[in-house]
């Protein structure tokens, strides 16, 4: 249900902005599908990647996500090549943060009543010249027990 969500976002998105990115979804033939995975979470980190990172940027954005995982154990990754999080912020100064911040709240929610220990980082991107490059986030959902 979580791939379908993001796809149709995505989709909604591309057209919002007149196809000014091209995205992909790719899961492993391994993964088990059925995994239980908080609502939006895939969907708030394309949706900052679209906002933040592509927006703003001159030429074609791209967006990749990828789900590979097993019966207790899931990651998700989300990397764009959008302006990066620091130019990013000069666009955005009327940002609360509060997006992260929430996500995180609702992570530790869902963890704790689903037991589950889920955690995400956010590593900046750069181009070999040094220049931000866009951004990935990486998402990782443990079972407990």
């Amino acid at each position: 249900d979580e791939i379908i969500f993001v796809k149709e976002y995505l989709e909604l998105e591309k057209f919002r902005f007149g196809d000014k990115f091209d995205y992909s979804i790719e899961t492993d033939e391994q993964t088990d599908m059925e995994l239980p995975v908080p609502k939006m979470i895939i969907q708030v980190f394309a949706e900052n990647a679209v906002k933040h990172g592509i927006y703003r940027k001159e030429g074609k954005g791209y967006i990749g996500i990828r789900i590979k995982g097993t019966d207790d154990n899931l990651s998700i990754t989300v990397t764009d090549n959008g302006v990066g999080r620091a130019k990013a912020a000069e666009y955005s100064k009327e940002s609360t943060g509060l997006g992260l911040k929430m996500i995180r709240q609702y992570m530790e929610l869902f963890g704790k009543y689903k037991k589950f220990n889920i955690n995400f980082s956010i590593t900046d991107l750069h181009a070999d010249n040094g220049q931000p490059s866009g951004t990935r986030v990486d998402v990782t959902i443990n079972v407990i027990g």
